[in-house]
């Protein structure tokens, strides 16, 4: 079956101050976990390396890196899970009660999102923005010499990508891809190929809860 690779969503953490800040910075961090670790997967936090295991604690603003045979799942309580695949390079820039974002700068990563989640889920990557409302979807970014190409496609739900460069929206809908070559912001919608459905049906197994 081929592997797609995950896509980069650039993000921040809003201003906390006072022991309430704190606390909630706090309250995101426990809420996030590595599952299915499988293979060695190295996380850069706050200017150092570690090795991620089973069941160990993300913290927003790890930067997770998979490499050639290692992949893992990361778990937010009740709201998502992503699976970053081979050779991946993603961030989660912020988890909140209302907003959670990931940052794909490389390879493919697949979602698994609760419709019933109730806050706003989006993916940046270098070419294009994706707002979700309950979805089960693929992207997948490719450096193209200094340029990058994107590709998302949907299993379940709907997913609005924006173009970064030239503004431009498209509703993907269940079923359907968009491809996005370079900066410039070339797109192109289309139905979703067989090997990109076949593939999205892990995301079953990606659990939320």
């Amino acid at each position: 079956m081929k592997k797609f690779i995950g896509i980069a969503v650039l993000g921040f953490l809003l201003g906390v101050s006072g022991a309430g800040g704190r606390k909630a910075v706090a309250a995101e961090k426990a809420s996030l976990k590595a599952l299915n670790v499988t293979g060695s997967v190295m996380v850069h936090r706050a200017g150092k390396i570690v090795t991620i295991h089973e069941g160990d604690a993300i913290q927003v603003g790890d930067q997770m890196m998979t490499n050639g045979d290692s992949f893992l799942d990361v778990v937010k309580a009740g709201a998502w899970g992503y699976r970053l695949l081979q050779s991946g390079d993603c961030k989660i820039t912020r988890s909140n009660d209302d907003t959670s974002q990931i940052e794909l700068n490389q390879g493919n990563i697949i979602f698994n999102v609760n419709p019933n989640m109730g806050q706003r889920f989006s993916v940046k990557t270098p070419v294009v923005v994706a707002a979700v409302r309950g979805t089960q979807f693929w992207g997948q970014v490719t450096p193209s010499g200094e340029k990058h190409n994107a590709i998302f496609a949907v299993r379940e739900g709907k997913v609005e990508v924006t173009v970064i460069q030239s503004k431009e929206k498209f509703l993907l809908e269940a079923g359907q891809a968009i491809e996005i070559k370079g900066e410039a912001g070339t797109a192109g919608r289309r139905a979703a190929k067989a090997t990109e459905l076949e593939a999205l049906r892990q995301a079953t197994t990606i659990p939320f809860k």
